[in-house]
This record gives structure tokens, C-alpha cells and sequence, in this order.
């Protein structure tokens, strides 16, 4: 038969490859959460420079300065500069943020555009 300790190391060798098998499962989990979350900031900063290429060079939301869109579904905030060596030429940076659950750090990802008056003309 099987003694009493027998089944004990048994049982402790069955908890060790459980108790890895969940912490391997609760890692794969939270990284697919964090790629889920990255993903979504990504297509939302595309889509903010998306909606921001089709306006007009003169467009107010195109004024120097920092700004938000109220439509991408993330926290947002972009950027526009004038370019220094073409005048005519506007930098816009796209950046979205986002803070995934279980992580107190707030994620960020930044697109960077270039739009200018010959494309963009009233």
C-alpha cells in the first residue's frame, strides 16, 4: 500500500505543479492584457493622426499648441509645432494613454506626422 508519507510528498509535488502552472497561466494572461491594451492605444493614436490629416492646413484644431481629441475613446493629447527648416510645415505628435489594470504606471505611446501646406490647402 501507500503510506502516509508517500502521500504527502506526493501531494506536495502535485501542489508545486499546480502552483507553477497558475503562475505561468497568470503571467500569459496579464501579458495578453497588456498587448490588448497596447494594440488599442496604437490604433487610437493612428486614428487621431487619421482625423487630424483630413482637415485643412488652417484648421483651428492645427493652431501651435497642445491639444486633445474628444473622440478616440483613450486619453490623449497632441502636439503641434512649426517645423524649423520648412515654414510651410507643421510636426504633429500624437501621444495616448492608458493604465492597465493590476500596474500603477501610466503607459504612453507616441505617433509622430509631418503635415504640410501643399497636401493640406484650404
Amino acid at each position: 500500500g501507500v503510506t502516509l508519507v508517500e502521500m504527502m510528498i506526493a501531494s506536495g509535488v502535485m501542489v508545486l505543479a499546480l502552483s507553477g502552472f497558475i503562475t505561468g497561466f497568470t503571467m500569459a494572461r496579464r501579458s495578453a492584457v497588456m498587448a490588448t491594451d497596447h494594440m488599442r492605444a496604437m490604433h487610437a493614436a493612428r486614428q487621431g493622426l487619421e482625423t487630424l490629416s483630413s482637415l485643412v492646413y488652417s484648421d483651428s484644431s492645427l493652431n501651435l499648441g497642445t491639444n486633445t481629441l474628444t473622440d478616440l475613446g483613450m486619453s490623449n493629447r497632441y502636439v503641434v509645432t512649426q517645423n524649423p527648416t520648412y515654414p510651410s510645415t507643421k510636426d504633429i505628435a500624437m501621444t495616448v494613454y492608458w493604465t492597465t489594470p493590476g500596474r500603477p504606471k501610466v503607459s504612453s505611446i507616441t505617433f509622430n506626422s509631418t503635415f504640410t501646406l501643399g497636401l493640406h490647402r484650404d
